[in-house]
């Protein structure tokens, strides 16, 4: 393993939450896309005016967005393989491309709550608002100088 300091493995535990989090929540929804079992404890109604009519679109993107790229990221972070295929991202940044991802999941977080906002307004749910403060720590995580110069190229 290589050199960490305590904001990148702080870094890497809220990734592996984020992920868990996704993980379970797409699996749910996709388990229980019209929430007949109430699986999520979210109405469908939450999908009205919406071109959706199910949760299975909600779950693939947690799935993949919120649970497998946060996991990509965080063995990234805490292994820093050198992939040639990630190059274009690495030479972008000038930061390992497990950065690059870790700050990307970060952005894709915090629009989706947005999105999710505009949608519903205030009435959001324990998760959602617990998601957000997360996607919040994660940017400014991201950023803080320590993890900039750890993970220079």
């Amino acid at each position: 393993m290589q050199k960490h300091n305590f904001w990148s493995i702080l870094l890497i535990v809220l990734l592996i939450a984020l992920a868990g989090g996704g993980f379970y929540g797409g699996i749910s929804f996709l388990i229980d896309p019209l929430q007949q079992n109430n699986t999520m404890n979210v109405p469908l109604s939450m999908l009205d005016g919406l071109f959706i009519h199910d949760f299975v679109l909600p779950g693939l993107f947690l799935l993949a967005v919120m649970g497998i790229l946060p996991l990509l990221a965080a063995f990234g972070l805490a292994f820093r393989p050198a992939w040639h295929w990630t190059d274009p991202l690495n030479g972008w940044t000038h930061r390992h491309w497990s950065w690059t991802l870790a700050c990307a999941v970060a952005v894709l977080l915090v629009l989706w709550l947005g999105f999710e906002i505009a949608l519903m307004g205030t009435h959001l749910y324990p998760p959602q608002i617990g998601t957000g403060i997360l996607g919040i720590w994660l940017l400014i995580l991201v950023w803080l100088p320590p993890l900039q110069r750890l993970y220079h190229q």
